[in-house]
């Protein structure tokens, strides 16, 4: 399958992949002031440059990753939100790799796969979350909680919100 290539022009570009039902396979290489560039993979490996946001396939296994350290992710809706500015939506997991990454879960925020925040100091808040929040660690950095359906692994910091939240610690936690 021969891949895509994307250049975005100037103002706001969005790249969708919401009519494809095969898994998407997003990797953004770098991302400045809410502009990105990576690839897609998905049978074949599509590019882009100067893109503002990204729409991953009607399928139920799309996951985006980012190659950068220290990115700050926003999840705003069912399956979408913002990393460094770059939105996306239609994604069920998200990887943030290596480095010192903070993840935000708003009140409408959730994902249906899983979020992995790598592994260096990464904090997960749930501050501004409207409703009480359930969280088991159930072994070394991987929590079970309230929006992720798939779990986080690499959380070093945990911030819940302020409404009668429980944290439980397993046996192995």
């Amino acid at each position: 399958n021969t891949g895509l290539t994307f250049t975005a022009g100037t103002g706001s570009d969005t790249l969708s992949y919401s009519a494809d039902s095969a898994t998407q396979s997003i990797t953004l290489n770098s991302v400045s002031s809410g502009t990105a560039s990576g690839t897609v993979s998905n049978g074949g490996t599509d590019s882009f440059t100067g893109l503002e946001a990204i729409v991953g396939g009607s399928g139920t296994a799309d996951s985006i990753t980012s190659t950068s350290a220290g990115e700050a992710l926003i999840i705003t809706g069912a399956n979408s939100g913002t990393i460094d500015g770059f939105a996306f939506s239609g994604v069920e997991s998200v990887d943030l790799g290596v480095g010192n990454d903070t993840a935000t879960v708003q009140t409408a925020g959730s994902l249906s796969g899983s979020l992995s925040l790598g592994g260096w100091n990464d904090t997960l808040s749930y501050a501004g979350y409207d409703s009480p929040v359930n969280a088991t660690l159930s072994r070394e950095n991987t929590l079970s909680i309230t929006a992720i359906t798939g779990g986080v692994i690499g959380v070093e910091s945990l911030t819940l919100s302020s409404n009668n939240d429980t944290l439980t610690v397993g046996s192995s936690g």
